[in-house]
């Protein structure tokens, strides 16, 4: 009765639990997957796959980040992986600057220094390149209108100038 009512249910039976679906014991499948050698073989791999989560890189990189909202919990997962310092005195992971950098931008295009559409464009596009998608992405807001100028700013916008 009190696991029903943590589940945030009324009580139910076993047996309409398992009907229902809603039964928290192992599944088949669960048990289909155990090891064959019993409890103390399937408490190893418990403990192989739990090591292997504990010591990967993302792990790593989420106590260092949780280290910041929640100190004390980051400190206790630090120090039960057998680290001697303190995590607030280990360094933080690397920053890989490669990921930080954009290939596409988001180009503004202009008519009479008005917005008028925006569009995707690569980082290392030529000042002809911009005019080009420029042209192409509000054709139909060109069409009868003459160009005088044409202003590229090149990775922000390209505004034309028209009678």
């Amino acid at each position: 009765m009190t696991e029903s009512l943590i589940r945030g249910r009324a009580a139910l039976t076993a047996d309409e639990e398992r009907r229902l679906g809603l039964c928290a014991t192992r599944s088949a499948e669960a048990t289909r997957r155990r090891p064959a050698g019993g409890d103390g073989e399937m408490r190893l791999a418990f403990q192989r796959d739990r090591d292997r989560v504990l010591h990967s890189r993302a792990f790593r990189r989420l106590k260092h980040k949780t280290q910041v909202f929640v100190p004390h919990v980051a400190e206790e997962l630090w120090s039960r992986l057998d680290h001697a310092e303190p995590l607030a005195f280990s360094g933080w992971p690397e920053v890989d600057e490669a990921y930080l950098v954009d290939d596409e931008i988001d180009l503004v295009i202009q008519i009479k220094g008005k917005v008028r559409g925006r569009t995707k464009a690569p980082r290392e596009a030529s000042k002809d390149d911009l005019e080009a998608l420029a042209r192409e992405a509000i054709a139909d807001q060109l069409d009868g209108a003459e160009v005088v100028k044409t202003i590229v700013v090149p990775g922000k916008l390209v505004n034309f100038v028209v009678k």
